[in-house]
């Protein structure tokens, strides 16, 4: 067992036992892995289980391209194996913590899984948003159990297993997203922000139009104009909103054009939204509700 895991060991017998075998009260909290967002945390913990602690440093309702990292943050980071963030697009403030390693995500999903930002003019920008469909978080899997891996070859078995395990609940979960988003295949939709092009893209659902590009642009008016006949050619009748991003442009766009306002969550942690199966039910739940 090598050191990380007989801290975490000590630290384990303490809270039940009390000190001893080498043990002390004194002694710091283990290492872990920290993530920046919470889906990336529920991957993370698929595969490490309770081999490694993760620690998540958004709070949920924060949103990743506008967060600025607090002193507890820094600390974390000081103190992990490895801090994992998405990408230089979402989330790269992280790689400027004061951590011993990065890893960015990103990198490891295969580049056939890998889509286009839908907002991007010549397709040249990865959309980051990989993980809300389970299929690409499968892809990429191997390559991340091989980066823990080589963080921690004690456990390699360990992880191997769990990852296998993991793979299989991913395959579960899209066979039970495709049969509820089946048939509303060729529906169109307005998205607040284009975080939702993987899953949209499994399931056949288009992208007919996203009101905010970039988190902090925010429409004109005659942009809201144009999305609105946007939304009409198409025949889209939702618009939807995130809980970490402003929900008012939406709402004036659904009044112009006539649109419901819905709410889809692509980082989750709160309540009912603290798995990445429960996560993922959720979305594909509010999407056959308002699509139907």
């Amino acid at each position: 067992m090598n050191r990380f895991f007989r801290s975490l060991a000590c630290v384990t017998l303490l809270a039940l036992v009390g000190p001893f075998a080498g043990c002390s009260p004194g002694a710091s909290p283990p290492p872990a892995i920290v993530a920046t967002i919470a889906p990336l945390a529920f991957i993370l913990r698929g595969i490490a289980g309770t081999e490694v602690a993760v620690r998540t440093l958004l709070d949920p309702g924060a949103s990743p391209h506008t967060y600025e990292p607090r002193p507890s943050d820094v600390r974390a980071a000081q103190s992990a194996v490895v801090v994992v963030y998405v990408s230089q697009g979402l989330d790269a403030w992280a790689t400027a913590l004061p951590a011993r390693r990065t890893l960015a995500v990103l990198d490891l999903v295969p580049a056939a899984e890998r889509r286009p930002l839908p907002v991007s003019q010549d397709g040249s920008a990865v959309d980051p948003h990989f993980w809300t469909d389970p299929l690409t978080v499968a892809a990429m899997i191997p390559a991340l159990v091989d980066a823990l891996v080589s963080l921690d070859p004690d456990h390699a078995a360990t992880f191997r297993a769990n990852a296998s395990r993991f793979a299989e609940r991913l395959g579960a979960l899209h066979a039970e997203a495709a049969a509820v988003l089946r048939p509303l295949a060729g529906s169109r939709v307005v998205l607040f922000h284009p975080s939702f092009g993987y899953l949209l893209a499994r399931h056949g659902i288009v992208i007919a139009a996203v009101v905010e590009e970039f988190p902090g642009k925010e429409p004109t008016a005659r942009d809201i104009q144009e999305l609105g006949r946007t939304a009409r050619q198409t025949g889209a009748t939702v618009v939807f909103t995130e809980p970490q991003l402003p929900r008012r442009p939406a709402e004036v766009l659904a009044e112009l054009a006539g649109l419901r306002v819905a709410e889809l969550d692509p980082l989750g942690g709160g309540p009912g939204r603290d798995t990445y199966e429960d996560l993922t039910r959720h979305n594909v739940r509010v999407l056959a509700e308002n699509l139907r």
